[in-house]
């Protein structure tokens, strides 16, 4: 095999990014501030229009939306379109020109993958390292974005065999086992209507800025439902360009605010629920797998050295996982005190479960991982 020149070790695999895509953050700011030009565009033709006065301030704003929309939306593809992935016999390597990120194959805590819903078999792989807590607490992750089966590609660093089945988001966890490994216990959470309620502190804020931004809108058709008569009254056609430029302008606006509006609440209220119903949790003979929508965590059982738990706030028992930092003397509670929703929060913690015994009787017996966690209480 060749050798990677800065470790001059095996590389077992080198790869690229597939399909190339701005996370979903970056694609709705670049929709915001794309609305916001359009806006800015529209009332700078209005008040040209109607007043007979240069609008070079509104075009300016204008000009910077749409530049600082496009640049939003357009950077994070080109930076990522000439990333090159490696795995080597003890390294997992990202290189983009002269920088490069590096973790350790056996440092490695879990795996964290994040499905494309447009590319089956398309994913985000994110390889975290967190080790340990106290004043040492750090989190070292490594991401191969937009790569082909990141599954499969998760085999490789883990030393499974080849014949490890790659997959897509929407084939069962079940079905993507390694060869000979078997379920030893399987769960789903609890589903309930305290499901719908925004209870944690982020869904609650969620649900006031939404009210916010919808109260907003409001506000917004309240102040210009009489505008149309006052122009009318002014000797202004409707038919007029400055007219539709400015009531197209108001639109507009109230359609982003009310589309702000929505998505909050729905994060805040329903999506939490909804996701439920998608979310299994698995342990087998070798790992413990969670998946929940599009993401997955693929974890070891050697490195759980305790389990954990407590009432959950939407009912049942919340798990948690504690994790042993790798060639650390510490161990890393990830999750026990980190957020438990939305992508960035998905961690080793299974919430909502009704059969925390089985669910330890299940890690409690012999495994290939060799090691036997504890079980806490807290």
């Amino acid at each position: 095999m060749a050798r990677d020149s800065l470790y001059s070790e095996r590389i077992l695999w080198t790869g690229g990014p597939t399909v190339v895509r701005a996370s979903f953050l970056y694609r709705a700011m670049a929709w915001v501030l794309g609305v916001a030009s359009v806006v800015a565009t529209l009332s700078a033709i209005a008040v040209s229009q109607a007043t007979r006065q240069p609008a070079g301030a509104l075009l300016f704003v204008a000009a910077w939306c749409a530049t600082f929309g496009l640049a939003v939306r357009m950077v994070p593809v080109l930076w990522n379109q000439s990333v090159r992935f490696t795995v080597t016999d003890k390294h997992v390597i990202w290189k983009r020109g002269r920088w490069t990120r590096t973790i350790q194959r056996d440092g490695i805590s879990f795996a964290r993958i994040r499905w494309s819903r447009r590319d089956p078999g398309v994913g985000d792989l994110e390889l975290v390292r967190a080790v340990p807590t106290g004043a040492m607490h750090r989190r070292l992750t490594v991401a191969l974005q937009g790569i082909a089966e990141p599954d499969r590609i998760w085999a490789i660093v883990r030393g499974a065999p080849r014949s490890a089945a790659g997959g897509s988001w929407d084939a069962p966890l079940a079905q993507r086992l390694d060869d000979g490994e078997q379920i030893l216990w399987w769960a789903r959470p609890t589903l309930n209507w305290r499901s719908w309620l925004p209870l944690s502190v982020r869904r609650t804020l969620m649900v006031a800025v939404g009210i916010l931004v919808a109260m907003g809108a409001v506000r917004t058709v309240l102040a210009v439902r009489a505008i149309p008569a006052r122009l009318t009254a002014a000797g202004m056609s409707p038919t007029s360009l400055p007219f539709l430029a400015l009531a197209a302008a108001v639109g507009l606006t109230l359609v982003l605010l009310l589309v702000m509006a929505g998505w909050l609440m729905f994060l805040g209220v329903a999506r939490k629920a909804l996701l439920d119903r998608k979310t299994s949790y698995l342990v087998t003979d070798k790992r413990i797998l969670l998946q929940r929508g599009l993401m997955e965590i693929h974890l070891d059982r050697r490195l759980v050295v305790d389990v954990m738990d407590r009432d959950g706030l939407y009912g049942d028992k919340d798990v948690y996982l504690v994790l042993d930092g790798p060639q650390s003397r510490a161990l890393a509670t990830n999750g026990a005190f980190g957020r438990q929703e939305g992508v960035a929060g998905f961690v080793p913690v299974l919430q909502c479960i009704r059969d925390v015994e089985g669910l330890r009787r299940a890690l409690m017996a012999p495994g290939r991982s060799g090691r036997q966690p504890a079980a806490a209480e807290v």
